[in-house]
């Protein structure tokens, strides 16, 4: 077993007319994976590693000594002359997946790995007095009622180890496994567990990775998902391998949950709240604002957070290596500048006072250097802001716009090029009178956090435009203002939103070279986009359509091709006849922005009609249409929910879903767990920026 090398998916050119016919040596993409997940998977798959259970779960992090837990496991369940387990008889999963009775293979293995765990903790508390359990833990079956997963969903793991003292949901799963009557349905089985994965991460804002199982016949494999991809096991036997099997179920049932993937640097209070320290300041996690909802890549999660009675928004990565400039060092560069979020603190997180990265457990492996390396940070920033579809009036919402476009244009007078304009990263603030957290506030002027607390009336202004996110942002020039060498992509998958990517970059029309007027194109689209998507203000989504199934936005969505979706967008986008325009696109547009149609249309012959004759947009010109379009709206829309037809009005056949209001209650009795920006389709969003043969600037 020491000698077998692991294997990596092999890098292959990507060719459009064959890549679907093509399936890798070990990983087979089947219907079993979410496209896009696919795409984010590309390349980043490391199979066959020796010792990974080993290396998981070594015998020091065990409250005994792995040979004392092994013989209590053999000594009670193990059928030395058969050489089978008792408990489980030949351990062949196929006699109860071909049982009439549907379940019993599922029931089955949760209660025989039950029946171990509960022998591991026996012998750990008789032997080891102080042992006690951070978490009790259960294997559950989906065949049990106990497995409740909610109407999200449509399938659950075969089984989960989950939390004993909650009901088993998504929140509460520690490790998934998929059961499969076959050894060659192995592929099937990753599949299914690379999907509860990505939904682990998208549910558990305090993950580090996410560990599961296949059980393939009596073939076993681990596969631990991280934000660099995913590493799995040689298969081992179920029986033949009995040790093996121990080590991974004592691993499980008895280590730090800290083993099991969860992030150790989050404090659990006694009353149910969580803290994080960041720079040696404490902050009181509020709300969730935001999870990524991927598995390779950055992991975003953002955090509402208050320390010495100021709230903070804190952001919580995984950040490539690669970069010359991080995040942090960026925002330094733009402190002060109006209408940007302003740093008030980083670090990078620490694990046992070492660099809390995903390879750094796997540095004396021989196959270290086949894995993406990513640095764990966290930055505190302010304001706390919401996400540019809580505008109250479509007045409000240009001026918020118009914000950002200004912000952009101070960050370029700093040389600086933010790359990464979408909906996530326009924000709206609502500063208060006397508020000390405003937009063209330097950090240094900025009340940083500290043990009092001081209440004051504050009456609400008017609300302001601001940009977050620098993350991928480019540094154009240096200090004597000599344009400087871009530095290359940083590797892996970036998730985002392909719908408000430019279509030079869609195309490669630019060589990858990303300039400002393409993102003066993306707030182009977060204009448009939302004037498809919501009926009304403060975040109401349509109900009438599900806009992403029309076809000339399914394209800008999903696609094998990237160059496609480009040449695709812009044959509609560049047409000099308004009425083509108006028939595949802004006839789709919702009743409530309808008036605003004429401004699209404007801003859409200034981005792209005048493209052919060798003109890009500027800041100035686009702000100027805009201007002038919000002058002519009220300052009150006067919208009612009730008697809109795109919205949740008495108008039949229109989808049933909860009400703002609703999610906002739902939130409220429950914010450590409060899924971000409720009524987003998120995976709808996820792009394939792998499947593009070249390591080009893409950012989606």
């Amino acid at each position: 077993m020491g000698t077998i090398a692991p294997t990596k998916v092999q890098i292959y050119t990507y060719y459009p007319q064959n890549f679907w016919k093509f399936e890798y040596e070990k990983v087979a993409y089947t219907r079993f994976m979410d496209s896009a997940l696919k795409e984010e998977l590309f390349e980043s798959v490391l199979l066959d590693v020796p010792g990974l259970v080993e290396h998981l779960f070594p015998d020091s992090l065990f409250p005994i000594p792995f040979s004392s837990l092994e013989n209590a496991v053999l000594e009670t369940h193990w059928d030395s002359r058969q050489k089978v387990w008792k408990v489980y008889g030949a351990v062949k999963p196929s006699i109860f997946v071909t049982s009439a009775k549907p379940g019993v293979a599922e029931t089955d293995l949760a209660t025989f790995f039950n029946t171990i765990s509960e022998t591991l903790i026996e012998v750990s508390n008789s032997t080891e007095k102080s042992f006690k359990l951070s978490i009790d833990r259960r294997w559950v079956s989906n065949s049990s009622k106990s497995m409740l997963w909610g109407h999200q969903v449509k399938r659950k793991p075969d089984i989960c180890l989950a939390n004993k003292d909650k009901a088993a949901t998504w929140h509460s799963t520690l490790v998934t496994t998929e059961l499969k009557l076959k050894a060659s349905d192995a592929n099937d089985a990753f599949n299914q567990l690379a999907n509860s994965a990505c939904t682990i991460f998208s549910t558990q804002d305090d993950r580090r990775f996410h560990i599961g199982l296949s059980i393939c016949d009596t073939s076993v494999r681990v596969y631990v998902f991280d934000r660099a991809g995913v590493i799995g096991s040689s298969h081992f036997h179920l029986s033949e391998d009995a040790s093996l099997l121990i080590r991974l179920i004592a691993g499980l049932t008895l280590t730090d949950v800290g083993a099991l993937g969860f992030d150790p640097s989050i404090k659990r209070n006694d009353d149910g709240s969580r803290t994080v320290s960041v720079a040696g300041v404490d902050y009181r996690i509020l709300k969730t604002l935001f999870i990524s909802d991927s598995i390779r890549g950055r992991g975003t999660v953002c955090w509402k957070a208050s320390s010495g009675g100021s709230e903070y928004v804190i952001k919580n990565s995984w950040t490539d290596v690669s970069r010359l400039k991080t995040e942090a060092d960026i925002m330094r560069m733009a402190d002060g500048i109006e209408g940007i979020a302003q740093l008030i603190a980083e670090e990078i997180v620490h694990d046992n006072s070492l660099d809390n990265t995903n390879v750094k457990d796997y540095k004396r492996m021989d196959w270290y250097d086949k894995l993406e390396v990513r640095v764990h940070r966290r930055l505190v920033t302010t304001p706390v802001a919401q996400p540019v579809e809580y505008f109250k009036s479509k007045k409000e919402l240009l001026s918020v716009i118009i914000d950002g476009i200004e912000a952009h244009a101070r960050l370029l007078e700093k040389h600086i090029l933010h790359r990464d304009i979408s909906m996530a990263n326009i924000m709206i603030h609502r500063p208060s009178q006397g508020s000390s957290n405003d937009t063209n506030t330097s950090s240094a002027e900025v009340q940083k956090p500290s043990t009092s607390v001081v209440a004051s009336k504050r009456s609400v202004v008017s609300a302001k435009g601001i940009l977050i996110d620098l993350d991928y942002a480019l540094i154009t020039n240096d200090e004597s203002g000599k344009e400087t060498q871009r530095e290359a992509d940083a590797t892996g998958h970036r998730t985002g939103t392909l719908p408000f990517m430019a279509i030079d970059i869609l195309m490669n029309a630019t060589e990858g070279e990303h300039q400002a007027h393409h993102d003066i194109e993306s707030f182009f689209y977060v204009l448009l986009w939302i004037m498809l998507q919501y009926a009304g203000p403060s975040g109401i989504e349509r109900q009438d359509l599900d806009i992403k199934s029309v076809d000339t936005f399914k394209g800008w969505i999903h696609g094998r091709d990237i160059a496609l979706i480009g040449a695709t967008k812009w044959a509609i986008m560049s047409t000099v006849l308004p009425q083509i325009f108006e028939a595949t696109v802004t006839k789709f547009v919702t009743l409530y922005f309808k008036d605003l149609v004429p401004c699209i249309e404007e801003l859409r012959q200034l981005i792209f009609v005048r493209r052919n004759q060798g003109f890009n947009p500027t800041h100035e010109a686009v702000i100027a249409i805009l201007r002038k379009h919000m002058l002519m709206l009220p300052d009150d829309d006067k919208w009612s929910r009730e008697n809109d037809p795109a919205g949740y009005g008495p108008v039949g056949g229109k989808r049933k879903l909860e009400t703002f209001q609703e999610e906002e209650e739902e939130a409220e009795e429950d914010p450590l767990e409060a899924s971000p920006s409720a009524g987003r389709n998120k995976r709808a969003k996820t792009a394939p920026s792998r499947l593009i043969p070249t390591r080009r600037s893409v950012r989606i």
